[in-house]
């Protein structure tokens, strides 16, 4: 987001709004050029964090939304895109994103080569069931194991072929998420994917 924007954005209805907003609520603080920070407002912060915030802080915010003559969905968008400056300081905030995913959301896939790995399978597979479509728009069927004269084994179209592929992407897709969900069920695992020191017995 762009809180220095004029010109309303239909895609990013906030960012309009964005420079009014943040002098209400930081009026000491400087309109940063961009704000940005993992999708949707979800993370976890530690007590210790919330608490370093003076009580009178949180119901100048509550206060804030109380007021506001901006609608719902438009006061929380712009809160989406500054709940990491109240707690860090920092107008962006943008980890990688297998460490988002693993320290966020607990879906770890054990380091960037691997979650890149992920995601070229998975758009190999949303690539194949295009072309699947694609295909089953043009023949109509699947034609899977039609004997053919003069052929010693079956004919297996080539949509067969192309289900038979997305059937096992699918699988391995299935199989590999529960495994990064099993992964990031434990501490340790999401410490380390984020790079960060644990000690036995941290429980984030």
């Amino acid at each position: 987001m762009h809180p220095g924007a004029v010109e309303e954005d239909v895609n990013k209805q906030e960012e309009s709004m964005l420079a009014r907003t943040w002098l209400e609520l930081f009026p000491l603080d400087k309109i940063p050029e961009i704000l940005a920070q993992p999708c949707c407002g979800q993370f976890a912060i530690s007590r210790d964090t919330i608490r370093s915030q003076p009580l009178a802080m949180y119901v100048f915010y509550r206060d804030w939304l109380l007021r506001t003559d901006l609608s719902d969905y438009i006061s929380g968008r712009v809160w989406e895109y500054i709940w990491q400056f109240v707690f860090t300081g920092k107008n962006v905030l943008c980890p990688k994103e297998h460490i988002c995913y693993c320290d966020g959301f607990g879906v770890c896939f054990d380091g960037q080569d691997n979650y890149d790995a992920f995601n070229a399978r998975r758009q190999k597979r949303i690539d194949l069931e295009e072309k699947f479509d694609n295909w089953l728009k043009i023949n109509g069927s699947v034609l899977a194991g039609t004997e053919m004269e003069g052929f010693e084994h079956s004919y297996v179209s080539p949509g067969a072929e192309m289900q038979r592929e997305i059937q096992a992407l699918r699988a391995w897709e299935h199989k590999t998420k529960q495994e990064a969900k099993e992964r990031g069920d434990v501490a340790m695992n999401r410490a380390k994917e984020a790079g960060r020191v644990w000690r036995d017995g941290d429980g984030f």
